[in-house]
């Protein structure tokens, strides 16, 4: 049960890895399979016409010097961050941070400050019964 359930986890985590990877991983394997597959083609030529000078240490050299630059590559393709956001979220996170920018400053710069102080300044408030009372005289 157990190891079911951590196969399943481990299938779970493993598929979402791969999915925003996909893409570099799929163009990776097509490149190293195409180049293994030419470099499998001019061996089997070179022995068969017996053109055997490039074959040798060179040939060898070339070829895992380009399979590591196609894994370094890939490599860092792989290691990028993969936050893919397209415009509409894009559109809808700037101006939601638009809103809260104009809502800091309209927060700092409250138009309502003045009538404030005014009361604060006033040598006596009155109630509401004293208004009226006073409207009587």
């Amino acid at each position: 049960m157990i190891s079911n359930l951590f196969k399943i986890s481990f299938f779970l985590v493993f598929i979402k890895w791969i999915k925003p990877r996909f893409k570099s991983l799929l163009w990776s394997s097509i490149f190293l399979i195409i180049f293994l597959y030419l470099h499998n083609e001019y061996k089997s030529w070179a022995i068969a016409s017996e053109k055997k000078e490039y074959l040798g240490t060179f040939y060898f050299v070339v070829k895992n010097i380009i399979i590591f630059v196609l894994f370094s590559l890939l490599l860092f393709f792989l290691t990028k961050n993969y936050k893919i956001i397209n415009s509409d979220t894009l559109k809808y996170i700037n101006e939601r941070e638009r809103i809260r920018n104009s809502a800091d400053t309209a927060i700092n710069q409250n138009p309502h400050d003045g009538i404030i102080e005014k009361l604060r300044n006033k040598e006596k408030l009155e109630t509401r019964s004293e208004k009226i009372l006073n409207k009587e005289k």
